[in-house]
């Protein structure tokens, strides 16, 4: 199965950029808010959400809460233009990564198959719970 990436970047040049490249690697959509983006979590499971800091009706480090109360298991990363220690420490708090803008497509590569990489690693672990319960009834 296709690993899930949803896209939050208001800035529409850059959204379409992410979701092309992140498509080499999976599903990939794109939206512009947060309220678009609390509709998208809510319809279907992702496996990372790639979000901007500043959108226009929201701080974008605001979904990252809801989103993992809808899919704990989802990876995020946070892309920022921002320096500020203050913005810093709220991404490493909210126990996100992050990329400063402007970031090299090689950057968002390694993003995605990290993603591969935890999504198989928690299939691999269900598979063997649902095989050791089977095996115990």
């Amino acid at each position: 199965m296709d690993i899930a990436f949803l896209v939050v970047e208001d800035e529409h040049v850059l959204r379409r950029a992410l979701v092309r490249a992140l498509s080499a690697h999976g599903r990939a959509e794109g939206v512009g808010t947060c309220a678009t983006a609390r509709a998208a979590l809510r319809a279907r499971r992702f496996d990372s959400l790639v979000v901007d800091v500043k959108l226009p009706d929201g701080v974008g480090l605001d979904l990252i809460s809801y989103a993992r109360q809808l899919w704990p298991s989802i990876w995020i990363l946070v892309l920022t233009g921002s320096h500020e220690h203050q913005v810093i420490s709220r991404i490493h708090e909210l126990g996100a990564r992050y990329l400063l803008k402007p970031f090299s497509p090689e950057q968002l590569k390694i993003h995605a198959e990290e993603t591969r990489a935890r999504r198989d690693a928690g299939d691999r672990r269900l598979s063997m719970a649902l095989d050791r319960w089977s095996r115990g009834h």
